[in-house]
């Protein structure tokens, strides 16, 4: 390619997950400029099908030189924003992306970027995305082959709850293949649990055009209230989860007028443990605990 170009095209990693809505999610990477002499400034694209809502997680804000042996700048098989991995939180419906990325200031004595892990998170279903965090951040600028940490090829467990759950490669070499990218060396593969940056109990901020009491009572045997109020008209969907974000029931999915409303939960068919509530209006939705004792 000699001139600059810009794409929506998959270069070679897709994801995708279901969330507790049953809408389903993509993201994958896509160029954004490539040249005779730059290369692989890249976006990170999400997609929920469900809601036929394209968005940008993010834009990577480096361009590396061709200058790395055989001009393969990052590594084979690597790119800015590869082994993309997506999870959900159930209750909130809060979607998570992890990933691996290079920062040109972080290259290895042979010419190759060590890799480092990253975050970011939607509360709003993938419309909009928290800014980028560095979760590893292990720089080692200059290293020799052997003595790198160049994290690499994250995979993280679908479903968030208080933290997040990713397993990845801790590469003692920058690059990917030994053969031409340095020597061979151990790889050993860790686990790392990060707190839930969005929180346990509601990722969005609290509505100010409703409010969601706690249940009542709490725990409960066989039944309890559920109380809210809406300061316009709106139409509400109010269901209960599982631990597992699986839908038990709703409650109600109906047009309702402004003030306070109360819904009692029956739930003598149901086993004994937490659950979610979740109400949803034309303003947002936010979630609760409860908890089922028998």
């Amino acid at each position: 390619y000699n001139t600059s170009h810009d794409s929506l095209a998959c270069l070679y990693n897709i994801e995708a997950i279901y969330d507790y809505n049953d809408n389903l999610h993509f993201e994958w990477h896509a160029s954004a400029e490539w040249t005779d002499t730059l290369s692989f400034k890249t976006h990170l694209f999400h997609y929920n099908l469900g809601t036929a809502t394209l968005s940008e997680i993010a834009l990577s804000d480096s361009l590396f030189l061709n200058s790395a042996p055989d001009s393969r700048t990052f590594g084979n098989y690597s790119w800015h924003f590869h082994d993309m991995s997506l999870a959900v939180q159930p209750g909130t419906n809060n979607i998570y992306t992890t990933y691996a990325d290079y920062d040109t200031a972080d290259i290895s004595a042979g010419g190759w970027p060590n890799g480092d892990i990253y975050m970011q998170y939607s509360t709003n279903s993938g419309t909009t995305w928290s800014d980028r965090v560095n979760l590893t951040n292990s720089q080692t600028p200059g290293c020799d082959c052997g003595d790198c940490d160049a994290d690499d090829w994250p995979s993280m467990a679908e479903k968030v709850d208080d933290h997040l759950h990713i397993e990845y490669i801790n590469d003692k070499d920058a690059g990917s293949i030994a053969s031409s990218e340095g020597c061979e060396t151990n790889n050993p593969v860790l686990y790392l649990e990060v707190a839930n940056p969005a929180g346990i109990n509601d990722g969005n901020q609290i509505p100010k055009n409703f409010t969601l009491s706690q249940n009542y009572p709490n725990p409960f045997n066989s039944s309890t209230s559920i109380y809210f109020d809406l300061q316009k008209d709106s139409h509400v969907k109010l269901a209960v989860y599982d631990l597992t974000g699986a839908l038990v029931q709703v409650l109600s999915n109906s047009q309702l007028k402004a003030g306070p409303h109360s819904i009692t939960w029956k739930a003598d068919g149901y086993p004994s443990g937490v659950y979610y509530y979740k109400l949803s209006t034309d303003n947002g939705s936010i979630s609760k605990k409860m908890t089922l004792l028998k």
